[in-house]
């Protein structure tokens, strides 16, 4: 029976549609799919049915059904896409995409920004000698040293006898060693102390340099999230859409088939 035949082909063609109803948004996938189901249970009655007069009465109501039962559909489409909106605006995609393409050069600002960008900045500089650690009064602390040494010869009796005279080399070249000695260990420990601050110098400016450009790095990804919640959702309305539109085109042209066979 030719009914049998074509009515075996729309079944098809509904189940079809069903399955294209499945990828639009969550919830309304449902819809479409048990509309277009529902069609397909009508196909059969109609292929049962031998009177041709009937069968075109049934092609013509089913027609008329489903585009009623689609453009209830899209209405609904257009009532959540006016209520939903994304949190994100075509204008954050565009300054996203901005951001990430001024990547390099803002960079390049921060680190003039953190004071990073003069070479002097990285070079450990220490202007000082042991000579600007030693006793200002040297001379004055040898001399009276020299002194009671000159006073222990006289009560030894060498009086200024060669023995006074190598005792007292002997005692300022000990006295100017240890106050050398003296002097060297607070230049050590100057330098020392001055080189952990610039080592502390350099760590703040490397954190305030990496504070900057986290800071730079979350705004690009906020933006970025923004702009891609925005482009998902507009996807989502024009895939949605499209797919309604497919199924009702499908069910559209199988009816039509239908009725000139």
């Amino acid at each position: 029976m030719a009914g049998a035949n074509w009515g075996a082909n729309l079944i098809g063609g509904a189940g079809t549609g069903a399955a294209a109803g499945t990828a639009a948004m969550p919830g309304w996938g449902t819809a479409i799919g048990a509309g277009v189901g529902l069609v397909g249970g009508i196909f059969q009655s109609i292929a049962e049915d031998d009177d041709e007069e009937r069968r075109q009465q049934a092609l013509r109501k089913l027609s008329k059904q489903t585009n009623t039962s689609y453009d209830r559909i899209a209405r609904m489409y257009d009532e959540f896409y006016r209520n939903y909106k994304p949190g994100g605006t075509q204008q954050d995609a565009e300054e996203a995409a901005a951001k990430i393409r001024s990547w390099d050069a803002k960079v390049a600002a921060r680190f003039e920004e953190a004071g990073l960008t003069d070479p002097s900045a990285y070079k450990f500089n220490y202007d000082k000698t042991v000579d600007d650690f030693l006793n200002p009064y040297m001379d004055s602390v040898i001399d009276r040293s020299n002194q009671k040494v000159q006073h222990s010869a006289a009560g030894a009796a060498l009086g200024r006898s060669t023995g006074a005279a190598k005792a007292i080399s002997e005692n300022t070249a000990r006295e100017t060693d240890e106050l050398y000695k003296t002097a060297l260990s607070a230049y050590n420990t100057d330098r020392a102390q001055t080189y952990n601050e610039f080592q502390g110098y350099l760590s703040n400016m490397q954190n305030r340099l990496n504070t900057l450009l986290q800071s730079d790095q979350w705004s690009i990804t906020a933006q970025k999230d923004l702009g891609d919640d925005y482009l998902n959702w507009a996807a989502g309305q024009l895939e949605n859409k499209a797919n309604l539109e497919q199924n009702r085109t499908n069910t559209d042209v199988q009816i039509g088939l239908a009725q000139i066979m």
